[in-house]
């Protein structure tokens, strides 16, 4: 959710305001990396709080210092639960931004979209596909700068753009 949220912000588009429970189910399936760093997130915060408390067991020295000196806010297994947490978060954002950047300066994921206009005539775009939930797709037009949040209703067909070799390499 996280990753969603920051993601589709750079576009200017409120996911939020769009988007049920369930969309967020999938957008970890179609983001695995953001997964990735929660668990070892989860995985390192295991690690250090029983480092810790093997610490305060295995030397005496440090266990009575950290009982005595360090005030049990300081040195709480909650406490680096909320640190982790927020590192988690700040990597996450921090790679959900990154991604937008790709997309916004990138060739990618582009689909020959047959939309209606503003009269209600049915044109071909070409967009770049930013994602879709259950009931809206989301796209970027690279053209013109915009994000089309677009009902799935209103969209005829897609269709994947095939580009020359030639040209990726040049984009990228």
């Amino acid at each position: 959710m996280i990753y969603s949220v920051f993601f589709y912000l750079e576009f200017g588009i409120y996911i939020l305001k769009f988007s049920d429970i369930s969309d967020f189910l999938l957008a970890s399936i179609l983001e695995p990396l953001s997964i990735t760093i929660f668990v070892i997130f989860v995985i390192l915060h295991f690690i250090t709080s029983r480092m810790e408390l093997w610490l305060r067991n295995r030397f005496q020295f440090y266990g009575n210092f950290a009982t005595k000196r360090l005030k049990s806010k300081y040195s709480d297994p909650i406490l680096l639960f909320f640190v982790l947490t927020l590192g988690t978060g700040l990597f996450v954002r921090d790679l959900a931004i990154d991604n937008a950047e790709s997309v916004k300066k990138k060739v990618k994921d582009e689909y020959v979209v047959l939309v209606p206009n503003y009269e209600n005539a049915l044109t071909e775009q070409v967009l770049s596909l930013l994602g879709s939930s259950s009931r809206f797709a989301y796209f970027y037009d690279r053209d013109s700068g915009e994000a089309l949040v677009i009902p799935l209703e209103s969209i005829s067909y897609m269709r994947k753009k095939i580009v020359a070799k030639s040209i990726v390499e040049k984009a990228g």
